[in-house]
């Protein structure tokens, strides 16, 4: 069946495996109300959401419980390196950005000769160079897509993204904390001279049963930058013999852990975890001796990460299960007490033992700090902190090199079970941000049903949104999109690679830009694409499918709710077809056509909360 990734309707049929339920045990805590457990799991279900008129109101939209972290299977998080950025809402005179190192293991691409996918051949991963970056070089701030800095140097100009790295030695399973290479080092931009990556980097389940369980290594190799373990100690045996082969890293693994919530019912450590705590490891309710403690994924406690035996006991044990992966996926890193407590059953947006955000804030960064392995070198860990909102605290103080965060999750965005992030504009500032502030990356995760029948109008909204943000080594692409299946959830047009771009989002700012105000940024960011009100348009000169050149590309995103018609107006090149989709995710066979559906300007529309691609 054909899925045009303009407006068109679709359903993707796929085998769906239900995954187990976490268990509860007496020893839990009573659990909450349907309703409420329902929005505190998908605080971003249209069910959950007001209007956004302060702090409190919004808080319907972000769960401590996040969707990811609290499955009794979990784990996630890229191998790279990162600086710490500057303050959100600032603008420094003299900072400075590099364009883009690349996350450890972003295939080269070269030999890929067919567009069609759910093969391990055409992946051409080369020697493991980084990725080409998106055009020619720029410099500085020329055209506003430079670093933060006002007439700064730096590369990332409206022209191109500049160099890539993406060659620095890494751990592999050794236990080192640089971003892992296959052998290799970056190659330069420009013309594009260097083979053209077959993908942009993605992430994936491939583990016991989330996803990936019949994927061979192959496949793997070929479409996988980072793949999650999400099934405890020993579970990710799968993914460190698909990733790292015959002495090369094909792929970072990444392992999912806990260290905010602990739920006796599902989580692995629990046991050594109970035996060891005592009275203070544990949050607890303002003015009371009780426990902050959480009815969803069968009950759970709330830790207090600012005890140095909390941070003694997570590190031993990160040591003992995980030493030999690239890094971790810390879930439920909230940078604000009142989306940490959220799904809590006390009903309160502050405890006894954290006075303000700063201070969870910190308690955070201690407990990264700890995160070692067992040579002393941080894991990579990629925070599961970015909020759905600018009204919450925004977490971007929590990257930091020396610690290891190098990379920050943003659950359920911009597509949750059909539903657009209302709050698309953030996104898109949260991405522009990090990349012009540091050496880290953004992992927008959306989430979407096996065989849904919004599955194919997520998957071009996920799209669409990688190529409006995508700058190598600054974005990667989890496009959680059939849950229920035990498929390699990587889809085939992740195998479009841009380059050129024409349009970039520079730095976003203004005042109270990106500080928990709810202040939307007035300058850069999502302002530099948007074409009309709600409306986003990126265009790149040549763009690739499986390193296979099919001329210029567009992306446009419709977050309004009326159907839009595409003008001439917005497009700097002339375009006659809509890239579509064929069948479902590489593991099942699914390609997409860049030559079936015609496009035509000043009449084609784009759909309510959905988006299309264009090509020549």
């Amino acid at each position: 069946m054909f899925l045009c990734l303009s407006a068109m309707a679709g359903v993707i049929s796929d085998v769906a495996a239900a995954k187990s339920v976490t268990s509860s045990r007496s020893s839990a805590p009573a659990a909450k109300s349907t309703h409420r457990a329902r929005c505190a799991r998908g605080s971003r279900r249209r069910s959950c959401r007001q209007q956004p008129k302060r702090k409190t109101v919004v808080l319907a939209r972000v769960a401590a419980a996040s969707r990811h972290g609290k499955k009794p299977r979990s784990g996630s998080g890229p191998s790279s390196t990162t600086s710490e950025p500057a303050s959100p809402g600032t603008v420094s005179s003299s900072s400075t950005a590099s364009a883009s190192p690349a996350p450890s293991s972003q295939p080269a691409g070269a030999g890929s000769s067919s567009s069609t996918s759910g093969s391990a051949a055409g992946s051409g991963r080369s020697g493991g160079s980084g990725p080409v970056s998106a055009g020619g070089s720029g410099s500085g701030s020329t055209g506003g897509s430079g670093p933060v800095s006002a007439g700064g140097s730096g590369s990332g100009s409206t022209g191109g993204s500049g160099p890539v790295s993406g060659g620095g030695s890494g751990s592999g399973s050794t236990g080192g904390s640089g971003p892992v290479s296959a052998g290799g080092s970056g190659s330069p931009s420009g013309d594009v001279s260097a083979p053209v990556p077959a993908h942009v980097q993605t992430w994936a389940y491939d583990d016991c049963g989330n996803g990936g369980t019949g994927a061979g290594a192959g496949l793997v190799q070929a479409w996988v930058s980072y793949a999650e373990s999400n099934c405890g100690p020993g579970g990710d045996g799968k993914a460190l013999s698909d990733c790292h082969s015959g002495g090369r890293v094909f792929c970072d693994v990444v392992a999912y852990l806990d260290t905010n919530w602990i739920y006796p019912g599902s989580s692995p450590m629990w046991g050594s975890f109970s035996a060891a705590s005592s009275a203070d490891w544990f949050q607890h309710s303002p003015g009371s001796s009780a426990q902050i403690s959480t009815g969803d994924f069968g009950g759970g406690y709330l830790i207090d990460q600012a005890q140095a035996g909390v941070r003694s006991f997570f590190a031993s044990y990160a040591q003992s299960n995980y030493d030999g992966v690239d890094g971790l996926m810390m879930d439920d890193q909230s940078a604000g007490l009142s989306a940490q407590l959220y799904s809590s059953s006390c009903g309160c947006s502050a405890d006894s033992e954290f006075g303000s955000d700063a201070a969870l804030q910190a308690a955070h960064s201690a407990m990264s700090a700890a995160m070692t392995h067992a040579n002393g070198q941080p894991f990579t860990q990629i925070d599961n902190t970015l909020p759905p909102n600018p009204y919450l605290p925004q977490g971007l103080n929590l990257l930091d090199q020396s610690t290891g965060v190098t990379g920050l999750v943003a659950e359920g965005e911009p597509e949750d079970d059909g539903t657009l992030d209302p709050d698309y504009s953030t996104l898109l500032d949260q991405i522009a941000y990090v990349a012009h502030t540091s050496h880290a990356f953004v992992v927008p995760l959306s989430y979407a049903q096996a065989g849904a029948s919004d599955q194919a109008q997520s998957r071009r909204v996920q799209e669409a949104t990688m190529l409006l943000g995508y700058n190598p080594g600054h974005l990667v692409d989890w496009a959680d999109l059939e849950q229920g299946s035990s498929d390699l959830a990587v889809w085939p047009e992740e195998g479009i690679y841009p380059t050129k771009p024409v349009q970039s989002m520079s730095a976003p700012g203004g005042s109270g830009c990106l500080t928990g105000s709810g202040q939307v940024c007035a300058t850069g960011g999502h302002n530099s694409l948007q074409v009309a009100p709600g409306v986003y348009r990126r265009e790149f000169g040549a763009c690739y499918d499986q390193s296979v050149a099919f001329g210029a590309c567009a992306a446009i995103v419709n977050t309004t709710a009326s159907p839009v018609t595409i003008r001439s107006s917005w497009l700097s090149s002339t375009y006659s077809h809509q890239v579509t989709l064929t069948g479902g995710d590489v593991q099942s066979g699914g390609t997409i056509n860049t030559t079936t559906t015609t496009f035509t300007p000043n009449t084609t529309t784009i759909n309510p909360h959905d988006a299309t691609i264009l090509a020549r």
